[in-house]
């Protein structure tokens, strides 16, 4: 979907094309990644402000341990 596209342009455009993990030292590919879920907060689905950026594995891990990263990506939100 376009607002799909345009979320991640803009999460892209805010956050550079670095990992917000380890200081941006981890290796492409990177995915935008929603601070609030999806389903906790579907009203900021396309709220720039809920997004970052991670590499592969980082995003592959903060869906496999959401409770691991909940505390370090609150220090992200602006909400």
């Amino acid at each position: 979907r376009q607002a799909d596209i345009e979320w991640r342009r803009e999460v892209f455009t805010r956050w550079g094309k670095r990992c917000a993990m380890n200081d941006g030292h981890c290796q492409p590919p990177l995915d935008t990644h929603h601070i609030n879920s999806k389903q906790a907060r579907p009203d900021l689905l396309h709220e720039p402000v809920n997004g970052i950026i991670l590499c592969r594995q980082h995003h592959i891990e903060a869906h496999m341990f959401p409770v691991l990263h909940r505390d370090h990506f609150a220090t992200f939100s602006v909400l």
